[in-house]
C-alpha cells in the first residue's frame, strides 16, 4: 500500500512539474485556481508521503503514523510472533546442548562403569556381595578404607552396598590416591598410578 501511495503521488508531482515546465514563465503567472489547488495538493501529497522506519509502520515526515489501527495490531502480531521464534530457537538450541552433554556423560558413565566391572572381575571374579574379614565388595574394597572415604553413609561394608555404591566411594578413593588401591589395576591395563 505505501508503494501504490508513493507512485501516485510521484507521478502527480511528475505531472505538474511536466505542465509547469511546458508553459513559459509567464503562464505560471497567470495559472488559474485550478491550477494553484493542483499544485496545493501536490505539496500536500508529498508532506504525506510515507517515510520507511524500523518498527515497519509507514510514517508521514513529522513522525505520525500512517497505518490503521488494524495496520498496527498486525505489526505488534508480527513482532510477538517473531519475539516466539527466537525464544524457541533459544530454548531448542539450549535442549539441543542438554542432550548432546547427557549423551556424552552416559557414555562417560559406560565407559567408567566398564573400568570398574573390569578392575572387579580381577580382583573378586565380579563378586559384588563379596564379604570379606578385611576386604570386601565387588572391587574388594579394604575395611577400614571403605569407612575412611565416607562408605558407612550406603552400608556397614562395600559387600552390604549396592554395586553403584561401591562404585561412587571407588570414585573417591580413585580422586584421591588414583589406581594405587588395586592391585589388579596394572593387570587390566590401568597402572597401579593411572589418574582416570
Amino acid at each position: 500500500m505505501t508503494i501504490v501511495t508513493s507512485a501516485c503521488v510521484l507521478a502527480v508531482i511528475a505531472s505538474v512539474i511536466f505542465a509547469v515546465r511546458a508553459n513559459d514563465a509567464d503562464a505560471t503567472n497567470t495559472l488559474g485556481p485550478s491550477h494553484a489547488r493542483l499544485l496545493a495538493d501536490v505539496a500536500l501529497a508529498h508532506a504525506l508521503v510515507p517515510v520507511a522506519t524500523p518498527d515497519g509502520v509507514a510514517r508521514d515526515p513529522q513522525g505520525r503514523a500512517m497505518s490503521t489501527r488494524y495496520a498496527l495490531a498486525t505489526r505488534r502480531a508480527q513482532l510477538v510472533e517473531q519475539e516466539a521464534a527466537r525464544r524457541h530457537d533459544a530454548e531448542a538450541r539450549v535442549a539441543t546442548w542438554i542432550a548432546a552433554a547427557a549423551a556424552q556423560a552416559a557414555q562417560v558413565r559406560q565407559v567408567n562403569d566398564a573400568v570398574w566391572d573390569r578392575l572387579a572381575q580381577c580382583e573378586t571374579g565380579g563378586n559384588w556381595g563379596l564379604h570379606g574379614a578385611r576386604f570386601s565388595g565387588g572391587l574388594g574394597i579394604f575395611n577400614g578404607t571403605w569407612d575412611a572415604f565416607g562408605g558407612r553413609e550406603f552400608a556397614s561394608n562395600a559387600g552390604s552396598a549396592t554395586r553403584d555404591q561401591q562404585i561412587a566411594v571407588a570414585e573417591r578413593i580413585r580422586a584421591r590416591f588414583g589406581y594405587t588401591g588395586w592391585g589388579c589395576a596394572p593387570h587390566v591395563g590401568l597402572g597401579r598410578t593411572t589418574m582416570n
